[in-house]
């Protein structure tokens, strides 16, 4: 399977341990075919292999990792998955994500309380608003007010 966004793409499949792996090596190798075809130039060294999986699964099965290639170059194993500004580990865990953006937000709310002259409440919720609050929102679920 794949999802495309914009200029990124998204190869993906399921895997049982005991079955073959070939299906995403083919589809690796259909991709690279298509883009030749139609002369679009990939950029391999952007690319990853991450394997997902639930940290509640055991294997107990000493499995090695296949490798996986676009033309010539290896692809590298990756522990993180960066996707469309959310970084996801192969433990499917936040806490990467979660830590970058609250230590980017910090540094940003230091950052004009040092630079701004102005102590103006409204200024600095105004900056706040502007500068940190989109990067602790972008990719939340919204928060539902129920009433009881």
């Amino acid at each position: 399977m794949c999802k495309l966004y914009a200029d990124d793409l998204k190869l993906y499949t399921t895997y049982n341990l005991s079955e073959s792996h070939t299906n995403l090596s083919a589809a690796t190798n259909r991709l690279v075919s298509w883009a030749d075809e139609w002369q679009l130039k990939l950029a391999p060294q952007k690319c990853t292999v991450c394997w997902l999986q639930n940290p509640k699964w055991h294997i107990t099965q000493n499995y090695t990792f296949q490798a996986y290639k676009i033309n010539d170059y290896t692809l590298p194993l990756s522990d993180t998955v960066h996707d469309l500004g959310v970084r996801v580990d192969s433990n499917l865990k936040f806490d990467k994500h979660i830590f970058a953006i609250t230590h980017k937000a910090h540094a940003r709310a230091h950052l004009i309380l040092r630079c701004f002259s102005s102590h103006d409440r409204m200024l600095l919720v105004k900056a706040f608003c502007t500068y940190v609050r989109p990067l602790l929102e972008y990719c939340t679920p919204p928060c539902m007010d129920h009433e009881i």
